[in-house]
């Protein structure tokens, strides 16, 4: 049984890709997989920081010291940092993801669940493969392998690497900016005109000064979004007897490109609510036309002599006019009254349309700054088998893995420095794991299955973070160098008996023991420096038992329970005001019942469960306003949530040659008790201002990243063509409900007074498709194998995460998922 199948034995609710699903997929990493996975959300901000949900549950924290709630093994080890967790996928074996918390055994920190890559090992063997992909952004993706016995029977050795390189798939309108020495000044502010027009504007940035000129730098890179990282492992296979084999690894990668950027959409200005008309002059304005006026739009500033910081795409701008002709001139407050009233309304149809679809350019923007994400990293392991007396088993990883990265990124998405943050962070860490596992006899007694180990996990990390904040630079901090010391282990057992005719009862426990360490100085632009420290100890006694019912050899049913939890996270982006926080533990009580099976002689089976999660001190990563600086990403704890739903797996193999998948997943979740509470300043016209403590009432809204349903598609036909080969045609499609990127169910922080004033869904995604295309010809004898693919058929452009910056800097920002790419791909296997 090789490591990847066993998952399926030892966990329920397992869902797995092989190789040729990798292949199909184009999957670089496990990021790719989650399209496609019902109940797996992965959110990215960026190459190199993932954060991971399984059925609702993970932290969306993207600082290099979060510590998530899914556990990621790459051949059993440990992978504790988030900067090497989306490693490229080269050479794989499988992916497994294993839902739901994992009480006891390996898993770490896995209140949500796990996911485990394992990578081809050593065979002993002649052998290798090359593929090479080729499609548009001048796409180029080379991916192989070889080896060979080096001491028959006793050394073996294996080879892989991976190099992806692709162009930016998003236009910078600001790249290839026009010399200094040739623009064109800004004569100052005068009637019909902007000071973010051209031809002073050069990429929609205000020159707000009469007599200067626009401050784009030139140089700037035309595209973004590219990739450009290559990735290798060595591993020799040492079997000195036949009771014993060790596995040895080195592996590397680099990456050096450019850091994701998206689209940025200002929140300035305002319109009018319960009404249409909100501003003088009144004279002759209906009572019933008489409305309330809104602070923030999203869609921005439409006039005024500087967007400033409410930025807007010039489609954006575009759409306005075509809605609203007079904004062209900027004449509709003094219009007729129909023009007026068309006005607002178009800004409410504008700001719908933004909210549900983003502008008319997705895939185009403009970034005054285009900085790099370099990363790299290198480790090693060693892993044992061996078979020791009396039938016991030990299997030990011993593992090393460090990394180096920068992030330097215009995380305003905008021709403005509104929020540039330069990160750069290292690690190492050392993983060692110890498992005894064996069978135990006695008399008048089934066999009972048992196993019992532990692992221990030491990791330490430096992070310098510069934030630039342009005029504001007064306000907030602007550097921040911490370092977080980690010690973690556990000690674990496991049994399993056949305790009566078709019945198996399995359990275990696992005792968890977590130290942290974490040291802060930060500076504010104001010049305030804090140092701050703190050092907590959590421990947790989890566990899981199981009962599981077999129909016949290859259908069960089970029945399930699992005490899952999570040690506390420190709040690395901390503000001086409040000084390091904390947030506790992470509580879960999980029942689940499934049943898998398989009929026809294998040509259908299914996979499905029912699952209930009571949750205490979920812990959240969200934004939160303090009195007098800019919002703050936080961990907090809101006091109980829930979550239930269901799964099904089902494939079929009706005829020869034909597969068929259908992955569908349910999932009900919501806070039970979550009241956030932000600090804001208003004015009293003269009388000075005024502490403003508002609450926002997130009781009974959604989770974050918890798509209430996911339903993907595989289909696959295989038409052999007798000494010509086989011609094999695959469909994967995947429709994804609406997702929540924060806890107000996509509404947003608000604006400066904490209102909400953003559409439904703007902090979020609705409901979309994707959908990808493979044929593929395979030569008769295997070795050839030629294909074409589309992937995003529809170029569906579709948001990946957002967050709202209205309160601080009038902006909402989002990630965007890559368009329609098509090519090539040649394999050639020996």
């Amino acid at each position: 049984e090789s490591e990847a199948s066993a998952d399926f034995g030892a966990a329920d609710s397992v869902t797995g890709f092989g190789a040729e699903d990798l292949a199909a997929l184009g999957a670089q990493s496990i990021a790719d997989l989650a399209s496609f996975t019902p109940n797996l959300e992965i959110v990215t901000s960026g190459a190199t920081t993932p954060t991971f949900f399984i059925r609702g549950v993970g932290l969306n924290d993207f600082n290099p010291n979060s510590t998530g709630a899914v556990s990621v093994y790459q051949d059993d080890v440990a992978i504790n940092a988030p900067a090497i967790q989306l490693g490229s996928l080269f050479d794989v074996e499988a992916v497994n993801i294993l839902r739901g918390p994992q009480g006891t055994g390996q898993a770490r920190n896995s209140s949500a669940g796990a996911i485990k890559v394992y990578s081809r090992k050593p065979t002993g063997e002649f052998g290798g493969f090359m593929r090479a992909d080729f499609g548009n952004y001048d796409y180029q993706d080379y991916e192989g392998a070889v080896e060979a016995p080096i001491y028959e029977d006793l050394l073996a050795g294996r080879f892989a690497f991976r190099l992806s390189k692709r162009d930016g798939t998003m236009k910078n309108r600001c790249g290839n900016a026009t010399p200094f020495d040739e623009r064109v000044p800004y004569p100052g502010p005068f009637t019909g005109r902007l000071s973010v027009e051209p031809p002073w504007s050069l990429c929609g940035e205000p020159v707000p000064t009469a007599g200067t000129v626009s401050d784009i730098p030139v140089g700037l890179d035309r595209y973004v979004n590219d990739t450009d990282n290559w990735a290798a492992r060595g591993t020799l296979l040492f079997q000195p007897t036949l009771d014993m084999s060790w596995l040895v690894n080195a592996h590397g990668s680099r990456r050096d490109e450019r850091s994701r950027l998206g689209q940025s959409i200002g929140t300035g200005g305002n319109y009018c609510v319960d009404g249409d008309i909100c501003s003088a002059p009144f004279f002759g304005v209906p009572p019933e036309l008489r409305g309330t006026p809104s602070s923030g739009v999203l869609g921005g500033a439409v006039n005024g002599n500087s967007l400033g910081n409410s930025y807007s795409p010039k489609e954006i701008r575009r759409r306005l006019i075509a809605l609203a002709p007079c904004f062209e001139d900027q004449s509709c407050q003094f219009g007729p009254l129909p023009e007026r009233v068309n006005s607002n309304r178009a800004k409410i149809t504008l700001m719908n349309e933004l909210a549900q679809d983003l502008d008319q350019r997705p895939w185009k923007g403009d970034f005054d700054h285009t900085g790099p994400t370099e990363n790299d990293t290198w480790g090693m392991y060693l892993k044992g088998d061996i078979a020791l007396p009396a039938g016991i088993q030990l299997n030990t990883v011993s593992a090393y893995d460090t990394y180096d990265r920068l992030i330097d990124i215009d995380l305003d998405f905008s021709p403005e420095t509104l929020f540039h943050i330069k990160t750069d962070d290292d690690a190492w860490q050392f993983y060692q794991d110890m498992t005894f596992k064996g069978q135990l006899e006695l008399p008048g007694v089934n066999p009972i299955d048992w196993d019992v180990g532990a692992w221990v996990l030491r990791e330490e990390l430096d992070v310098t973070v510069n934030n630039d904040f342009g005029d504001l630079d007064t306000v907030g901090v602007v550097f921040r160098d911490y370092s977080q010391d980690t010690t973690s282990t556990a000690g674990f057992g496991h049994v399993s008996m056949d305790f009566w005719k078709d019945f198996t009862l399995d359990g275990g426990g696992r005792f968890n023991w977590e130290d942290k360490e974490f040291k802060l100085f930060q500076r504010e632009g104001s010049g305030l420096e804090s140092n701050d420290s703190v050092n907590e100890t959590w421990d947790e006694f989890t566990g899981t038992v199981r009962l599981t019912y077999r129909f016949r050899e290859d259908t069960h049913a089970f029945w399930k329970y699992t005490r899952g939890w999570k040690p506390g996270s420190f709040n690395a982006t901390a503000a001086s005001r409040t000084g390091i926080t904390t947030a506790d533990p992470e509580e879960i009580d999980a029942f689940e019942t499934g049943l898998r099976g398989s009929w026809f002689h294998g040509r259908f089976g299914i996979d499905a469960s029912f699952f209930y999660y009571s949750y205490n001190d979920y812990q959240i990563f969200t934004a939160q306003q303090f009195l007098g600086g800019n919002p703050e990403f936080v961990i907090l704890n809101s006091n109980d949530a829930e979550v239930y739903g269901t799964e099904v797996d089902a494939t079929a193999r009706p005829w020869d040659g034909a597969f068929w998948n259908v992955r569908f997943s349910w999932l009900e979740s919501q806070f039970l008790d979550f009241v956030k509470t932000d600090q804001f300043l208003a004015s009293r016209g003269g009388q000075g201002d005024l502490i403003i403590f508002k609450e926002t009432q997130n009781t009974g809204n959604q989770l974050l990243n918890s798509p209430r349903f996911k339903v993907s598609f595989t289909g696959e036909q295989t038409f052999p063509l007798g000494r010509y080969g086989a011609l094999t045609f695959r469909y994967d499609g995947v429709w994804t409900d609406t997702t929540y990127y924060d806890p107000t169910e996509g509404r947003g922080l608000g604006n400066d007074q904490g209102d909400k004033f953003l559409p439904n869904d703007t902090i979020g995604q609705e409901e979309f498709w994707l959908h990808n295309l493979r044929l593929t010809w395979r030569a008769a004898s295997g070795r050839i194998e030629l294909a074409g693919w589309i992937r995003n058929l529809e170029d569906e452009a579709y948001k990946t995460f957002a967050f709202d910056g209205s309160t601080f800097r009038q902006t909402t920002i989002y990630f965007v998922g890559d368009p329609r790419t098509y090519g090539g791909t040649v394999t050639v296997t020996f």
